[in-house]
């Protein structure tokens, strides 16, 4: 019996390590696409302006 405690014991460690490995990826590339999208807006939003001062000038 304790045999099959320890067996079980190592599984949820094993189990729970592998969640916290997940949870820390899901974070790394939630952290990488948010400055993706940071960039993105911040080139789109150069765009509209170049594009209100070109119809200023037409």
């Amino acid at each position: 019996m304790a045999k099959r405690f320890n067996e079980m014991s190592a599984k949820l460690d094993e189990a729970y390590k592998e969640i916290k490995n997940w949870s820390e990826t899901l974070n790394e590339k939630v952290n990488e696409k948010t400055e993706e999208l940071k960039n993105i807006y911040n080139q789109v939003n150069q765009i509209e302006k170049l594009a209100s001062l070109g119809k200023l000038v037409y």
